[in-house]
Protein backbone atom coordinates (compact mmCIF):
# COMPACT_ATOMS: atom_id res chain seq x y z
CA UNK A 1 0.00 0.00 0.00
CA UNK A 2 1.49 3.55 -0.88
CA UNK A 3 2.04 5.77 1.79
CA UNK A 4 -0.50 8.95 1.46
CA UNK A 5 0.90 12.52 2.45
CA UNK A 6 -0.82 15.50 3.70
CA UNK A 7 -0.38 18.93 4.47
CA UNK A 8 -1.62 20.26 8.13
CA UNK A 9 -3.65 24.05 8.74
CA UNK A 10 -4.31 25.21 11.46
CA UNK A 11 -5.76 28.41 12.21
CA UNK A 12 -7.11 30.76 14.91
CA UNK A 13 -8.22 33.84 14.20
CA UNK A 14 -7.08 35.07 18.33
CA UNK A 15 -3.87 34.06 19.18
CA UNK A 16 -4.80 30.81 21.74
CA UNK A 17 -1.93 27.72 22.22
CA UNK A 18 -4.82 25.65 24.11
CA UNK A 19 -7.13 25.87 20.83
CA UNK A 20 -4.04 25.45 18.42
CA UNK A 21 -3.21 22.37 20.65
CA UNK A 22 -6.78 20.80 20.29
CA UNK A 23 -7.11 21.68 16.78
CA UNK A 24 -3.56 19.86 15.55
CA UNK A 25 -4.89 16.89 17.77
CA UNK A 26 -7.63 16.43 16.51
CA UNK A 27 -6.27 16.91 12.88
CA UNK A 28 -3.45 15.05 13.54
CA UNK A 29 -5.54 11.81 14.40
CA UNK A 30 -7.27 12.13 11.18
CA UNK A 31 -4.49 11.70 9.66
CA UNK A 32 -3.03 8.95 11.65
CA UNK A 33 -6.13 7.36 11.66
CA UNK A 34 -6.97 7.61 7.43
CA UNK A 35 -2.94 6.34 6.92
CA UNK A 36 -1.53 9.92 6.32
CA UNK A 37 2.05 11.03 6.78
CA UNK A 38 2.15 14.38 7.58
CA UNK A 39 4.64 15.99 5.58
CA UNK A 40 4.47 19.82 6.59
CA UNK A 41 2.24 21.51 9.37
CA UNK A 42 1.01 25.24 8.67
CA UNK A 43 0.02 26.97 11.31
CA UNK A 44 -1.27 30.60 11.66
CA UNK A 45 -2.02 31.42 15.49
CA UNK A 46 -3.79 34.48 15.69
CA UNK A 47 -4.68 35.10 11.58
CA UNK A 48 -8.02 36.52 10.66
CA UNK A 49 -9.47 33.93 8.56
CA UNK A 50 -11.43 36.98 5.79
CA UNK A 51 -8.02 37.27 3.91
CA UNK A 52 -5.61 34.67 2.86
CA UNK A 53 -2.86 36.56 2.99
CA UNK A 54 -1.01 35.17 6.60
CA UNK A 55 2.38 33.95 6.97
CA UNK A 56 1.61 30.02 7.18
CA UNK A 57 -1.75 30.58 4.06
CA UNK A 58 1.60 32.19 2.10
CA UNK A 59 3.86 29.75 2.38
CA UNK A 60 1.37 27.18 2.29
CA UNK A 61 0.86 28.96 -1.15
CA UNK A 62 4.20 28.79 -2.46
CA UNK A 63 4.29 25.14 -1.66
CA UNK A 64 1.14 24.02 -3.63
CA UNK A 65 2.16 26.01 -6.62
CA UNK A 66 5.29 24.50 -6.62
CA UNK A 67 3.78 20.91 -6.66
CA UNK A 68 5.06 20.19 -3.16
CA UNK A 69 1.60 19.11 -1.84
CA UNK A 70 -1.34 17.24 -3.24
CA UNK A 71 -3.13 16.80 -0.11
CA UNK A 72 -4.53 19.71 2.64
CA UNK A 73 -6.28 18.30 5.83
CA UNK A 74 -7.41 21.27 8.05
CA UNK A 75 -10.17 20.91 10.98
CA UNK A 76 -13.26 22.95 8.90
CA UNK A 77 -13.53 24.77 6.26
CA UNK A 78 -13.42 27.63 8.06
CA UNK A 79 -10.17 27.26 8.92
CA UNK A 80 -9.24 27.85 5.67
CA UNK A 81 -11.35 31.47 4.94
CA UNK A 82 -14.54 32.91 6.86
CA UNK A 83 -15.44 34.57 3.20
CA UNK A 84 -17.70 32.71 0.73
CA UNK A 85 -15.99 34.59 -2.00
CA UNK A 86 -12.92 33.78 -0.64
CA UNK A 87 -13.48 30.33 0.15
CA UNK A 88 -15.03 29.50 -3.27
CA UNK A 89 -11.64 31.01 -5.14
CA UNK A 90 -9.12 29.06 -3.01
CA UNK A 91 -11.21 25.85 -3.47
CA UNK A 92 -11.11 26.43 -7.77
CA UNK A 93 -7.16 27.37 -7.21
CA UNK A 94 -6.94 23.96 -5.36
CA UNK A 95 -8.82 22.11 -8.45
CA UNK A 96 -6.32 24.00 -10.92
CA UNK A 97 -3.42 22.42 -9.04
CA UNK A 98 -4.91 18.85 -8.61
CA UNK A 99 -4.79 19.47 -4.79
CA UNK A 100 -7.37 17.35 -2.64
CA UNK A 101 -8.96 19.46 0.43
CA UNK A 102 -10.20 17.72 3.12
CA UNK A 103 -11.66 18.75 6.30
CA UNK A 104 -12.29 16.81 9.80
CA UNK A 105 -14.93 18.08 11.04
CA UNK A 106 -16.68 16.20 14.50
CA UNK A 107 -15.51 13.10 13.90
CA UNK A 108 -16.59 13.03 10.67
CA UNK A 109 -14.44 13.44 6.78
CA UNK A 110 -16.17 15.84 5.04
CA UNK A 111 -14.82 16.20 1.28
CA UNK A 112 -14.82 19.92 1.16
CA UNK A 113 -15.75 20.35 -2.24
CA UNK A 114 -18.18 18.05 -2.76
CA UNK A 115 -19.73 19.28 0.73
CA UNK A 116 -19.12 23.14 -0.18
CA UNK A 117 -21.30 22.72 -3.51
CA UNK A 118 -24.09 20.58 -1.77
CA UNK A 119 -24.42 23.33 1.15
CA UNK A 120 -24.43 26.05 -1.66
CA UNK A 121 -27.04 23.91 -3.63
CA UNK A 122 -29.38 23.57 -0.50
CA UNK A 123 -28.89 27.21 0.37
CA UNK A 124 -29.93 28.21 -3.50
CA UNK A 125 -33.23 25.58 -3.01
CA UNK A 126 -34.13 27.42 0.17
CA UNK A 127 -33.73 30.93 -0.94
CA UNK A 128 -35.72 30.17 -3.62
CA UNK A 129 -38.54 28.30 -1.57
Amino acid sequence: MENKKAAVYLRVAHADDMAMEIQTETVMRFAKTEGYTVSGCYSDNGANGITLDRPEMNRLLSDIRGGEIKTIIAKDISRLARDFILTTKFLDEMRKYGVTVITVHDGEVRPVIENFINNLLLNQKRVMA
